[in-house]
């Protein structure tokens, strides 16, 4: 077989590799997410939940500042936690504690609560719009 076959069989099963590496981390950050579904504000010992406690509903943002992906989010949060105090952001590289406590695994992280329960965790970037609705619901 030609040497140039040999690279594009080598290429393409790099390609699988990563495709599969990606996906399993997916499954992995999800699987891990789902955990704190249904978990009461009260029961997390960290910082960042500290300023939710005795709130219905609220929306942590965790961050770290050297992702790409959380620098485009960043600036939607930060419109939101002014005009919301119930919209909190948390750098993980400041606060590790609070992203231990909620199990963050990558940034970004959305975390939603309601009526003091955790309602939905999101992991990865979001549009704006989506992030919005989150903070609203």
């Amino acid at each position: 077989m030609p040497w140039y076959l040999w690279i594009g069989v080598a290429a393409l099963a790099m390609a699988g590799g990563l495709i599969a590496l990606r996906v399993g981390l997916s499954l992995a950050l999800s699987r891990a997410a789902s955990r704190l579904r249904g978990r009461a504000i009260e029961s997390f010992d960290a910082p960042a939940s500290k300023p939710l406690r005795g709130r219905s509903s609220g929306l942590l943002y965790f961050f770290s500042p050297g992702c790409g992906a959380c620098k485009t989010m960043t600036p939607v949060i930060e419109e939101l936690s002014r005009r919301n105090p119930a919209v909190r952001a948390v750098d993980i590289s400041r606060d590790m504690a609070s992203a231990r406590a909620f199990g963050i695994l990558g940034t970004p992280s959305l975390v939603v609560m309601r009526e003091g329960l955790v309602a939905d965790v999101r992991v990865g970037p979001l549009p704006g719009d989506e992030v919005r609705r989150l903070a609203v619901s």
